[in-house]
């Protein structure tokens, strides 16, 4: 499955979520192969990250983690970042999961969740209105 970065990235949370459901072993299986999958793309992008911060920043002086960009570097740092969270990515040995069985297994989304899913989401649930 291919999906862009910034996919995997706003889905974060969504995944953690979903890993802490409780559901059957099988599901649970799955679920570990994506969050395994999907977190070495997380790890690579924290690293790339960090380096356009690096680049473009410089680090505070109280702590070191936290970076200022420079005002005069901040639309070359938004323009890298940006064009590193479009990066098409490979899951592989990963599909869709239907709707349906996570919601077979009791599995509850908020609208915001499903949404950051949809990657990850085959839409197979019957939707509640139809076309006029």
């Amino acid at each position: 499955m291919n999906v862009k970065l910034g996919d995997l990235v706003n889905s974060e949370n969504a995944l953690a979520a979903l890993a802490q459901d409780d559901v059957s072993a099988r599901m649970s299986f799955t679920l570990a192969l994506v969050l395994k999958e999907v977190g070495k793309h997380l790890d690579a992008k924290r690293a790339a990250h960090l380096k356009l911060l690096e680049k473009y920043g410089t680090p505070r002086e109280k702590n070191p983690n936290n970076f200022d960009i420079k005002p005069e570097q901040r639309e070359a740092f938004d323009a890298e970042f940006k064009d590193l969270l479009e990066t098409e990515v490979t899951l592989n040995g990963i599909g869709k999961i239907r709707a349906s069985a996570l919601e077979t297994e009791g599995v509850k989304f908020s609208g915001e969740e499903r949404l950051a899913l949809s990657w990850l989401l085959k839409e197979d649930v019957q939707p509640m209105f139809e076309d006029a």
